[in-house]
């Protein structure tokens, strides 16, 4: 729909995004395991669509300290792309990172406390913080904070849930903006023993 206006011509136009990915992991031994993941996106602004691909690497170590106490350290290459998003002649770059973090479970599954650095390509390293807490095993609240000065303040603090049943996971995430629509991520898992 054109609207004329003094200064010039405006139109409404409609614009979405959408991931999905699939990943696979092995488990090298009790403390080591590696994995991947492969992602398509899509991008739709107006008339115009772009996809793209690409996968994730990563490894992480676990260690576990004592009976109720465990370590986590792992990295991660994410984003590294297979096919560039293309919209009309422009190809985009995708924001390839690594990604450093940790996670100590001081009180066993009850309580996980979390951190990792961040690194994007041309851009400062930013670091993120994070709690969840394991109530009657079955519901995870969890809450995070994101040190980067990229993001508004209001946008910094995250929120999410998740409830667990067996090997099936559904989490929750909301993450609020100043400027943009607030974002709410839903997630189905499903974890094969």
């Amino acid at each position: 729909k054109w609207q004329d206006t003094q200064l010039s011509l405006q139109r409404d136009f409609n614009s979405y995004d959408f991931s999905s990915i699939v990943g696979l992991s092995y488990l090298f031994n009790k403390d080591l395991s590696v994995g991947g993941a492969i992602r398509y996106i899509e991008e739709k602004i107006d008339d115009e669509k772009a996809r793209a691909g690409s996968f994730d690497i990563g490894t992480i170590y676990r260690k576990k300290i004592n009976s109720h106490k465990n370590f986590s350290l792992g990295v991660a290459v994410q984003n590294i792309a297979l096919k560039k998003p293309q919209f009309i002649t422009q190809k985009e770059e995708l924001p390839t990172k690594i990604v450093v973090g940790g996670s100590y479970k001081p009180l066993g599954e009850t309580l996980l406390l979390s951190t990792d650095l961040v690194m994007l390509k041309s851009s400062k390293p930013a670091a993120n913080f994070g709690c969840e807490v394991l109530i009657y095993d079955i519901l995870k609240i969890r809450s995070g904070y994101k040190l980067d000065p990229a993001y508004e303040t209001s946008s910094r603090l995250t929120f999410g849930m998740g409830i667990v049943f067996n090997s099936l996971s559904v989490d929750y995430a909301y993450i609020p903006f100043e400027t943009l629509t607030d974002t709410h991520i839903f997630s189905i898992g499903y974890r094969f023993n």
